[in-house]
């Protein structure tokens, strides 16, 4: 009877391992995770998706051996991967690894890392019907500003954090609207109030580089990525009629796509990949730096400090009041 309560009572162990992007934060997780006997599951918005390799630092097959990785390569084109549907992937998949080992979610897309530990807005599936309506208004004269005017209008707080060419961000926030006779303003506000607490235990660790370093970083998988073929990689997806599929916007495909187009230079498309990239890395350091729960990693001796509150935080096997 005891040891069927105490079974009850354990939660799992989830370890957060976040950070701008080259900043190191998977070789942390990987060293942890070796060394804990975890499994690492990917929150990379490009990562989930099979054949944006070039362009999306994956771990490599013998990291892969090394250590389990999920959520890697899950679909590929023309489909989307939505936060909802990450959410629900994560789910499903932490379900098949055994409670007592820990799985470390390690990546730098902000929004993932939230649905996991604070849950989704309770918004409806999207609309097949309705989308294909606001994405045809999308394409007429105007229309991407007419869309964006109704949006200010009719929900002005969300049209402050999405930008004009956002637009799939602009067609799901419309989509609601019209769907639900609502916004995302209140659906927010009121899941605020009654969203539950993870049903696991979890740990927040940071990764931080100076900044010259993290530039050369930068700089050098830039220049990777140009070598390793993304050019090529892109211009498959574009004979292929993908040149719109949303995954090919993100940073280093959307400027390998530019440089095909304007027949740019690989000297050129380096250095537009490192500026690109280091302005998500900045948004991404603004995103993180906003929760005070993570525990930033900045130099050896923090890093002695960070893996000795992951080895207390694992040894609690037990969920605490």
């Amino acid at each position: 009877m005891g040891e069927e309560s105490e079974d009850k009572a354990k939660k799992r162990s989830v370890v957060f391992v976040v950070g701008a992007t080259a900043s190191g934060k998977s070789d942390l997780a990987l060293s942890m995770a070796k060394r804990h006997k975890g499994v690492i599951f990917n929150c990379d918005s490009i990562q989930i998706y099979s054949g944006l390799d070039r362009g999306s630092a994956k771990p490599t097959k013998k990291e892969c051996l090394e250590v389990p990785h999920h959520l890697l390569n899950m679909i590929g084109p023309p489909n989307v991967m939505t936060t909802g549907d990450y959410r629900r992937a994560f789910e499903d998949e932490i379900k098949k690894i055994p409670i007592d080992q820990p799985v470390f979610l390690v990546g730098g897309t902000g929004f993932y890392f939230q649905a996991i530990e604070n849950g989704l807005y309770p918004v409806a599936k999207a609309s097949p019907k309705m989308r294909k309506q606001i994405e045809d208004e999308l394409q007429q004269e105007d229309g991407a500003i007419k869309l964006y005017a109704e949006l200010k209008k009719k929900d002005p707080f969300t049209a402050l954090k999405i930008s004009l060419n956002d637009h799939y961000r602009l067609v799901r926030a419309l989509e609601i609207i019209r769907t639900e006779n609502t916004t995302l303003t209140e659906i927010k506000k009121k899941f605020a109030t009654e969203k539950a607490p993870p049903d696991f235990r979890l740990l927040k660790i940071g990764v931080v580089c100076q900044r010259e370093e993290l530039f050369v970083r930068i700089q050098k998988r830039s220049e990777l990525m140009v070598q390793s073929g993304l050019r090529q990689e892109v211009q498959s997806f574009l004979d292929q009629g993908l040149g719109a599929w949303p995954p090919l916007a993100s940073v280093g495909y959307a400027q390998a796509g530019q440089a095909i187009r304007e027949n740019k230079s690989d000297l050129w498309l380096i250095e537009a990949i490192s500026t690109g990239t280091r302005q998500l890395a900045k948004k991404q350091r603004t995103w993180f730096k906003r929760d005070p729960e993570i525990f930033w990693v900045e130099d050896e001796q923090s890093k002695l400090t960070a893996e000795k509150l992951l080895a207390t935080f694992l040894q609690r096997r037990l969920d605490e009041p």
